[in-house]
């Protein structure tokens, strides 16, 4: 269907003039003429008509494919929105990946393949010299960019673990300075709270509990209401290790709040994996 065909089909649900749509946009016969599907418009226009009608291209995607993901962003939302410890997913990913006609010309389905092997590898043998040099491609294509946008950045976090520590607090501190432009788009806030918790663990392996602790209280503070309730969680967790380490009292009354949060989630397998992180990293030499 011509998109101006289906840009008027949205306008008519939305009770909306074609004048208050195209008007500064385009003139009335230009306007006209694209939603009968008899011309085409430029994407700067485009874009500027759906603002007009409060819709982001995404969206319209997802509603002209009846209201699915294309099979490509399924695919790779798939793969950001599972567990990565979960082998029977991972290698259920790869097969899917694979069924995608041509998927070795699409260049982050073959990074997600890539990926998804490496975890498979950490996983299945715990061999992390063996996970990194599975990944290596992904990563020497990601360091060679001068910006990385939300998808790259999203990558380097499923793969932040397979660094040797100063290398992934480095990246980390680097990816953080990049999300500070996201302010507000999307779900980039969410994705700057997983990179803080995720920098606190290495912090928290480094023994260098006092920042640790600060960017955890930090992210606390600034994003509490924004957090999934498992992140809130972790820093929780987290927090109690570094309160434990620094000799605070306030340690367990942080880990008492994780697991109450998650009582009421009815999510015992996330509390006892905080517990082991917990009992693991307070009993450290």
């Amino acid at each position: 269907m011509h998109k101006g065909i289906y840009i008027k089909r949205l306008r008519k649900n939305k009770g909306y003039t074609q004048k208050y749509v195209g008007e500064g946009v385009l003139s009335q016969s230009a306007y006209s003429k694209f939603e009968a599907g008899i011309s085409d418009i430029h994407s700067e226009a485009f874009i500027q008509i759906l603002d007009r009608l409060d819709m982001s291209l995404e969206e319209v995607l997802y509603i002209s494919n009846g209201y699915c993901l294309k099979e490509v962003k399924d695919l790779v939302h798939s793969f950001f929105s599972l567990p990565y410890n979960n082998l029977d997913s991972l290698h259920q990913l790869v097969v899917e990946i694979e069924q995608y006609p041509e998927y070795e010309k699409n260049i982050l389905l073959n990074d997600i393949r890539t990926v998804c092997f490496a975890l498979i590898e950490l996983y299945a043998t715990h061999d992390i010299l063996a996970a990194r040099t599975i990944v290596e491609p992904v990563w020497k294509r990601l360091s060679l960019l001068n910006n990385w946008y939300l998808t790259d950045i999203r990558l380097i976090n499923s793969i932040l673990y397979l660094f040797p520590n100063d290398t992934a607090i480095e990246l980390t501190r680097n990816v953080l300075k990049q999300l500070d432009r996201y302010k507000g788009f999307q779900d980039s806030g969410r994705l700057m709270i997983t990179f803080k918790i995720n920098l606190s663990l290495l912090l928290i392996k480094e023994k260098n509990f006092e920042v640790a602790s600060d960017i955890l209280t930090d992210a606390l503070i600034k994003h509490k209401k924004e957090m999934l309730f498992s992140s809130l969680a972790i820093c929780l967790g987290r927090l109690s290790i570094c309160n434990h380490a620094l000799g605070k009292s306030i340690s367990d009354d942080y880990l008492i709040q994780a697991e109450q949060l998650l009582k009421i989630y009815d999510h015992e397998d996330l509390w006892r994996k905080i517990k082991e992180e917990y009992t693991y990293y307070c009993n450290l030499p």
